[in-house]
């Protein structure tokens, strides 16, 4: 974690080239790690910068002078020594930064008119069966197929908090099932809680699809009591009956079901051994799919991309964690063992500051790391290597600062979280997630900032009221990316269309006055 001055207080790569480190002198070898930060910034501008040219992207002229600054000032630097080197190295760092970042989004507007649209071809006839020329056709598209969602409960927002999601674009809701809300007692389950406290019975009938969350989660506070002393066998068969239970009662609201959580992890371990993980997941597929044959599966995993969170399990316990494995390690073990689920569900929080957490005493004050754009955005290029639909589970940035959370390891993007950085958050991250090719969900976490798991990083305020970050959002969802206008048909009655994926109206005008409308629909990447 590395603040570097005018970008932002980040975790970044430092890698020799790929080549790693080594003590090659007696006593250790000494390193300037200003300018060793900035040499693996600048390789990872000039890799994505000629992979992208390679690739036939549009690139900005000035992204390729960027590169040239940045090697000149690291070549300034490699003749200094101490500060003057790490200043000349922190100039070349920032630069390098920006430019990815810049890089990155001159990709993303490119491969969102490539993935998120598709073509539709509208042929005016009369009523003799011959093509009417110049005619005048107005489209207006109504809904998204891309899946932008939220997560709340209606206990905390309301009605009129959903509604507001509903009018920036809003298409879909994450419903929290976690156990000790849902069946605190064993067969017994809170079903007017889940109802309208969740609110999922009052949520579907605002008209939102909804995913449901985390049915098995073997984290110690997500886990009743009566669970603690059960053997594997009985724990198996109890997750079974869970499942099955919510699943055949919410066959109707729910559509996607989070089948387990964090199970990457030794903190989401529950004591059982890997194989006794993949055994309970195999298990609850197989009662979702008995119970609800049309509902989709998603694996979700939290942000410890590379297993990092190892080393926090080894102080915990004392010992080495031999459960916990990096990301794509486990989404192999996953296709290794043959379970069989429909989405990859991951994780992204980027910064800001947990107290939830210890408020309900189950943990200490975190924080959660910040990267750079970039690098977010390769992660989610290798999610979309595994060819199955991926999900963005949960994300959310603070729009405040205290420099306090410091302490605990916090950072921030650009400038200390204020309201105005998380808007821009919002704009750029929701970009980058909205051009890959097999991103098909992008959930925000928490409407408001009432109990939000990052500290204000809802999109409103503890009042319900919005922030510049749904602005931002709601311009993306409703301006940027909706497709609306009018042509005419040529002379053959024919007029192609190229639009963003999802529902229209389309209104047809022939010249002498008659109209017609009714709905199309556009599929993305396809005519």
């Amino acid at each position: 974690q590395w603040t570097v001055p005018g970008f932002g207080n980040v975790v970044l790569p430092v890698d020799n080239d790929g080549q790693g480190y080594f003590a090659t002198e007696a006593g250790g070898t000494v390193l300037n790690l200003n300018y060793e930060v900035a040499r693996s910034q600048v390789r990872r501008l000039r890799d994505n910068l000629s992979t992208y040219l390679t690739g036939n992207y549009v690139i900005p002229l000035e992204i390729s002078e960027k590169l040239a600054q940045t090697e000149k000032l690291l070549s300034e630097a490699e003749t200094l020594t101490g500060a003057s080197q790490a200043s000349a190295a922190d100039q070349a760092a920032n630069i390098a930064l920006w430019a990815l970042e810049e890089l990155e989004l001159a990709r993303a507007q490119q491969d969102i008119e490539q993935y998120r649209k598709g073509d539709l071809a509208i042929t005016v006839l009369d009523s003799s069966g011959d093509p009417v020329p110049n005619a005048t056709v107005t489209y207006e598209q109504t809904s998204h197929d891309f899946m932008f969602g939220i997560f709340d409960t209606l206990n905390n927002v309301g009605t009129e908090g959903y509604e507001l999601m509903g009018d920036a674009g809003i298409n879909y809701v994450t419903s929290g099932f976690y156990w000790t809300e849902t069946e605190p007692e064993q067969n017994q389950f809170a079903w007017d809680s889940i109802d309208h406290s969740i609110g999922v019975i009052d949520i579907a009938e605002l008209g939102f699809p909804q995913k449901g969350h985390a049915l098995i989660w073997p984290l110690d506070f997500m886990t009743p009591a009566y669970m603690t002393d059960m053997d594997f066998a009985a724990y198996q068969q109890a997750c079974v009956d869970h499942v099955s239970a919510l699943v055949s009662r919410y066959a109707n609201e729910v559509e996607i079901w989070n089948v387990i959580n964090e199970a990457h992890g030794w903190g989401a371990s529950g004591g059982f051994t890997r194989a006794q993980i993949t055994e309970l997941t195999r298990s609850g597929v197989d009662a979702i799919r008995a119970n609800d044959p049309d509902a989709r599966v998603i694996v979700n995993n939290s942000f410890a991309w590379y297993g990092e969170s190892r080393v926090f399990a080894s102080l915990i316990t004392g010992e080495p964690d031999d459960f916990t494995i990096a990301i794509p390690a486990y989404l192999d073990q996953l296709n290794a063992d043959g379970i069989e689920y429909d989405i990859i569900g991951q994780q992204m929080y980027n910064g800001g500051f947990i107290e939830v957490l210890a408020l309900f005493g189950v943990a200490d004050y975190v924080s959660v790391p910040t990267w750079d754009l970039a690098h977010l955005s390769d992660l989610m290029d290798v999610l979309n290597t595994y060819g199955l639909p991926v999900h963005i589970t949960e994300q959310s940035v603070p729009s405040s600062w205290d420099p306090l959370w410091a302490q605990h390891r916090a950072g921030w993007w650009h400038r200390p979280w204020d309201p105005q950085i998380q808007a821009d958050f919002v704009e750029q991250y929701y970009t980058i997630v909205f051009s890959k090719p097999h991103n098909e969900a992008m959930t925000w976490w928490n409407i408001n900032d009432n109990y939000s798991f990052i500290v204000d990083g809802g999109l409103f305020d503890k009042n319900n009221q919005p922030k510049p970050a749904y602005y931002a959002l709601q311009d993306l969802l409703l301006n940027q990316w909706r497709t609306r206008g009018e042509a005419n048909t040529g002379e053959d009655g024919q007029l192609a269309l190229r639009g963003f994926g999802g529902d229209y109206t389309i209104t047809v005008t022939s010249p002498d006055g008659q109209t017609w409308t009714g709905p199309a629909h556009i599929t993305e990447q396809q005519p």
